[in-house]
């Protein structure tokens, strides 16, 4: 609990998606949520983690055909 995360992605392919939007979310004994970014990149987030950290998903919203690649998640502090 409390250990930030720094999450990285790539995500390719949103241009013909009818919604190209993606985030990051984690779940514990609560869940937090990056900002909902649009389109193709390499995205960067740092999020505090949970306590009970169980997941760390990565979405697309329902109409984004998109890849994602190049994925990391590591823990900046302990």
């Amino acid at each position: 609990a409390g250990a930030t995360l720094r999450v990285t992605y790539t995500a390719s392919g949103t241009a013909g998606a009818s919604d190209p939007r993606h985030f990051i979310r984690v779940r514990g004994d609560t869940v937090a949520l990056t900002p909902i970014v649009s389109g193709d990149g390499t995205y960067t987030f740092d999020i505090v983690a949970p306590a009970n950290l169980a997941r760390v998903d990565l979405f697309a919203v329902y109409g984004c055909a998109c890849v994602f690649d190049n994925i990391s998640v590591r823990v900046l502090t302990p």
